[in-house]
């Protein structure tokens, strides 16, 4: 019998004949393998017909394992497995790429790795989710020096002359006791009137300079409106640009994988879908699961019909690859806080 008659017999999944290449003493991969050599030898791996041949238990992984690492195989192999893994995995090409339809769901390649505060999978899924995400409701607790004080001199201009717009004059009588704390009774009798401020390009920036008296006028005079809307132009600032840094590190973990940064496009129902290439990964993350599943295991990749499961199992048995770890900064960097306040305080101030 020829050898292409034992492959034919080997693609229709009769493998009978396997018993020829070995002894009833040797394990029945054993003898698939010395076959499987033979028709190397012979030049015929491409005869294989992978996606009919199946094993049972860990043959299976073998058998796989085999394939993979035979470069006449390979591709064919993986393929393969794409078609198995439908749920979120394209090949096309030699390519292989990530389909998802929230962006979100790439936070399962990082660690559930804390019991007593948010996980590296918990942080990334929040980073990556669509919706906006603010780490901090509480930003600040000192508007005075960690807005006004931080406002460019162009900037603070502006803001002075808006305060001067809403002031127009500021009559002492009509306000607390307070208002004694402040620059505003002197500045009043310095300008000929002890009972009411003229408000002038002069005094605006005096007042708006001491801190006690910017406060007074923002919570007294220009009320609870204006005061926490500073509070909302920093803590946007704040959690914007510590976002955006978690974000970078998020993007530097999953670039560590090999993953590239992706693209949002429609499906054939002209639905949004994320796609990257993960070729290289997937190679990597296959070749694993077949090296750390050949013995004493009756799972094989055709247990999978999703990528995330795939990479669970694997982390789990091996040790070349594991999820990603986010160590963040608790803080951001204060100058680009700062120019965010400067970039957007006109845009939260209210009157």
């Amino acid at each position: 019998m020829s050898l292409q008659s034992f492959i034919d017999r080997l693609n229709n999944n009769d493998k009978k004949f396997i018993s020829g290449f070995g002894s009833d003493d040797e394990d029945e991969w054993i003898k698939v393998e010395r076959f499987l050599n033979i028709v190397k030898k012979r030049n015929l791996l491409s005869k294989l017909d992978l996606s009919s041949i199946v094993f049972e238990d860990e043959d299976q992984n073998s058998f796989d394992y085999f394939c993979f690492k035979e470069p006449e195989l390979r591709e064919k192999l993986i393929e393969q497995v794409c078609r198995q893994l439908y749920r979120n995995i394209k090949y096309d090409n030699g390519k292989v790429y990530l389909i998802l339809k929230d962006m979100g769901d790439l936070s399962y390649l990082f660690c559930e790795d804390s019991r007593s505060e948010m996980s590296s999978q918990e942080k990334a899924r929040a980073i990556l989710g669509e919706d906006f995400f603010e780490p901090y409701s509480d930003t600040t607790n000192d508007v005075f020096n960690d807005v006004i004080e931080v406002l460019t001199p162009d900037n603070f201009k502006i803001l002075c002359d808006e305060v001067k717009k809403n002031l127009g004059s500021i009559d002492i009588n009509q306000y607390s006791d307070e208002i004694y704390n402040t620059l505003i009774p002197d500045l009043a009798t310095e300008s000929g009137n002890e009972n009411v401020l003229k408000i002038d390009d002069t005094n605006i920036k005096t007042l708006l300079n001491d801190e006690d008296t910017f406060l007074f006028i923002a919570k007294e005079i220009l009320g609870n409106q204006f005061y926490y809307s500073l509070f909302s132009c920093h803590g946007n600032a704040y959690n914007s640009v510590l976002v955006n840094e978690w974000n970078n590190e998020v993007t530097k973990e999953l670039e560590s994988f090999g993953f590239g940064k992706g693209v949002w496009k429609s499906d054939k129902d002209k639905k949004n879908i994320f796609v990257t290439d993960i070729t290289e990964f997937f190679h990597h993350l296959v070749g694993e699961f077949l090296y750390t599943h050949l013995e004493y295991t009756i799972t094989n990749l055709n247990d999978f019909s999703g990528f995330f499961t795939l990479f669970d199992e694997t982390i789990d048995q091996s040790t070349e690859i594991d999820c990603l770890k986010l160590r963040l900064y608790e803080y951001p960097n204060s100058r680009k806080v700062d120019k965010e306040i400067n970039d957007t305080i006109f845009d939260y101030i209210e009157f």
